[in-house]
């Protein structure tokens, strides 16, 4: 008899963050748009065929956008969908937790982390179809269109 695939909500959200690299490159793209050479740069260690696998399974869960422009160079940007913009919770409570034990092992936060931190508490706006609105705003019209209230703007 095959497993049934597991319907915890843990064993969901690991699909999206399937592996530690995924989560750094989440980790990066939180911080804006970018380019491929600068999470490989950022994320650092990850190799180009790592960096280009994750981003297709990123892509391929909805959590990215990539954008090529016709240009000589040519230009691709990465950028987070909504889906990947509700990750955020997930990735500041990892770095928090981070922080906390990188403390309880006597290291202080550079200015540097402290500066990350307040990057990815920072909720971005999100592009979508039905114009640019930020994740929160999104699900509460979406909460009030189920109740059948359908706001304007």
């Amino acid at each position: 008899m095959a497993e049934q695939p597991s319907q915890c909500p843990v064993d969901m959200t690991l699909d999206y963050l399937s592996s530690r690299w995924i989560v750094l490159i989440l980790r990066e793209l939180l911080q804006g748009t970018k380019r491929f050479g600068e999470i490989r740069k950022a994320v650092g260690g990850i190799s180009q065929k790592m960096l280009t696998a994750s981003l297709r399974l990123m892509e391929e869960h909805g959590v990215v956008t990539r954008t090529a422009y016709l240009e000589i160079p040519p230009r691709v940007e990465y950028a987070l969908t909504a889906l990947g913009e509700s990750l955020r919770p997930v990735v500041v409570a990892m770095f928090d937790w981070g922080v906390r034990r990188k403390g309880d092992q006597g290291e202080e936060m550079t200015e540097e982390l402290s500066a990350l931190r307040e990057v990815l508490r920072r909720k971005r706006r999100v592009k979508s179809p039905g114009g640019e609105k930020s994740v929160p705003a999104r699900r509460k019209q979406a909460a009030q269109k189920k109740k059948g209230n359908h706001p304007e703007g």
